[in-house]
Order: structure tokens, then C-alpha cells, then sequence
């Protein structure tokens, strides 16, 4: 289970990506109220995806 520690900050997105994100969030959630979610979603999957292609090409060093 992840544990989530709360910080708050101020991230400064581009219009066109804000809007993106809020449609995204809309569509999955029904509110913008759940944003923050939404964004830490696509970084861990941003992550994993790295630390999967990091340890492939280790593997294939």
C-alpha cells in the first residue's frame, strides 16, 4: 500500500495541459475537486514506466 504524505505546493502549468487535466478529471471523478489525484496518478505511472525502462536497459547492458 502507498502511503501518501500530503504537502501542498503551487505547480505553474501551461493553459492548454491545466485544461487537459481538468477535462481528464472531470470526465474520471466528476469534479476538479480530485485534480491533485489525478496528477499524482500520472507521475507514479510516469515513474514506473521509467524505472522499467531504466532496469531494461541495465539488463541489456
Amino acid at each position: 500500500m502507498v502511503k501518501w504524505y500530503s504537502m501542498k505546493t503551487t505547480v505553474n502549468l501551461n493553459d492548454d495541459l491545466y485544461k487537459k487535466l481538468v477535462k481528464e478529471t472531470v470526465e474520471k471523478y466528476g469534479n476538479t475537486k480530485n485534480l491533485s489525484k489525478l496528477i499524482n496518478e500520472k507521475l507514479e505511472r510516469a515513474e514506473e514506466m521509467i524505472d522499467r525502462t531504466d532496469s531494461a536497459e541495465i539488463k541489456n547492458a
